[in-house]
């Protein structure tokens, strides 16, 4: 059997065996820390009142504790030398541990951030995440290395090196849930997001999908910088209509199929 019950005692029990295995059990993986100097280019310290688990053990930061080492500049990290009670400064990333549920090298828990050194300067201070996707890595990732994060069925996000940041690799689509108040019929709900460089006639394409009866829609969305106010639907085209400025009326723009003329401007919409 794989799973076991270690929570085996009652009121009565004379034995405390089980109820400090217990303890020790719901203890691995806890880590509620934090670091001084979060937003200033300053070498951080551990900030007191930092609580961490490190092999099964409970360990407590009681004062602002001076992190040690000398790292060459570039992306640093922060792990406990379990063996001094210190905190040290590495350029060596860790390696996430199932069996310990933490970042790890060898019997040394790293501390969840990482920043990057240049001689005195401690700037661009983050946190290492571990995704949904039970996938570990950081917000930022090495050189080199793509990082896919799915979070819908048919979209995603990479990790690109060039950038120094994420970049869509395609539209979104049925990401987001929201409401619409409509006069006619009544689309499913989604989200779009648009690139200037796409065209009048991609917007036709997944529109007229959801807008499949005729009828004026109030949505919400962006185009550039002018608010989105509604949709309608024609046999043939989508008018969409937009306020550059509310008090002045607004302007509309009308989609059509196969229609190459690029937006020009980035484009969101929620219905």
């Amino acid at each position: 059997m794989s799973v076991i019950k270690v929570s085996d005692y009652a009121i009565g029990d004379s034995s405390i065996n089980d109820l400090m295995t217990s303890t020790d059990d719901q203890r691995y993986g806890f880590h509620q820390s934090s670091l001084t100097e979060w937003n200033t280019t300053t070498i951080p310290e551990v900030a007191a009142g930092t609580r961490f688990e490190n092999n099964g053990a409970l360990y407590k930061v009681t004062t602002d504790t001076a992190i040690t080492g000398s790292p060459a500049d570039g992306k640093v990290f922060i792990y406990f030398d379990v063996s001094e009670l210190g905190f040290v400064m590495t350029a060596t990333p860790p390696t996430w541990a199932d069996d310990k549920q933490g970042w790890y090298s060898g019997n040394d828990r790293y501390l969840p951030f990482y920043m990057t050194k240049a001689t005195a300067s401690y700037s661009d201070k983050r946190m290492l995440l571990v995704n949904s996707q039970g996938d570990r890595y950081s917000l930022e990732n090495g050189a080199n290395a793509d990082v896919e994060l799915f979070f819908a069925s048919d979209a995603s996000i990479l990790w690109d090196e060039s950038e120094d940041g994420f970049v869509v690799d395609k539209k979104f689509k049925n990401i987001q849930t929201s409401h619409g108040i409509k006069t006619t019929a009544t689309p499913t709900t989604g989200y779009y997001s648009y690139l200037a460089a796409e065209t009048f006639g991609d917007v036709w394409d997944d529109l007229s999908l959801y807008f499949t009866e005729e009828g004026t829609y109030m949505c919400n969305g962006i185009w550039g910088t002018d608010p989105i106010v509604v949709i309608r639907r024609l046999t043939t085209q989508i008018t969409i209509k937009h306020e550059s400025d509310p008090s002045s009326g607004s302007s509309s723009e009308t989609f059509s199929n196969g229609d190459s003329t690029p937006l020009g401007s980035d484009m969101i919409i929620v219905f």
